[in-house]
């Protein structure tokens, strides 16, 4: 009988350092994929907020270089269709003309979103002189440009297509306060 009682205790300790060791495997499994979402996530965040820099730019420079800071040009379309064909042909995809015109309209919805990151690359009075002839009101006056100067890294590239869409810049204002709370 003592033999016998002696097999229950082995065989109970066998089960619990196999217990055990699924535990570590568990936590160690739960430990590494928590790191690789966390990895995932900031990477997505990352280029998101390098892609809404780079669409910025590409609709600054539609509007300043192109256009010659004019709501719109007069040969915008021609203009548009050429530049779409031959990013196309140069990058595969994503930069149709309804694409390039969203950029061109990003850039004039949210004219200093990303100055901060180009103003020491270009004239500054050559921009305080475009700039008067996109908006009579200085738009880093604004709330919305209070806000969008903290949150804007946090705004997706889709999020900003549907800010973008709201004419009313305190309906805009209010919407990216909205999202600056759920963020």
């Amino acid at each position: 009988m003592a033999a016998n009682k002696k097999k229950i205790i082995s065989s109970k300790t066998v089960s619990k350092k196999n217990i055990d060791q699924r535990k570590v495997k568990s936590l160690l499994f739960t430990s590494v994929k928590n790191i690789l979402q966390e990895a995932k996530g900031t990477a997505y965040r990352t280029v998101n907020s390098i892609m809404v820099v780079a669409h910025w730019h590409v609709g600054r420079l539609i509007v300043q270089d192109e256009q010659q800071g004019k709501q719109k040009a007069e040969y915008g379309k021609a203009v548009l269709q050429d530049l779409s064909d031959k990013l196309n042909k140069e990058f595969k995809s994503g930069y149709s003309v309804q694409n390039l015109r969203s950029f061109r309209q990003f850039y004039l919805t949210f004219p200093e979103i990303c100055s901060t990151l180009w103003s020491e690359s270009v004239n500054a009075k050559s921009i305080q002189n475009k700039k008067s002839l996109i908006r009579s009101t200085p738009w880093s006056e604004s709330s919305e440009a209070k806000i969008l100067s903290v949150v804007w890294k946090e705004l997706s590239w889709s999020q900003y297509k549907l800010l973008m869409r709201i004419k009313n810049v305190h309906a805009r204002t209010y919407y990216i306060k909205e999202e600056q709370k759920s963020g």
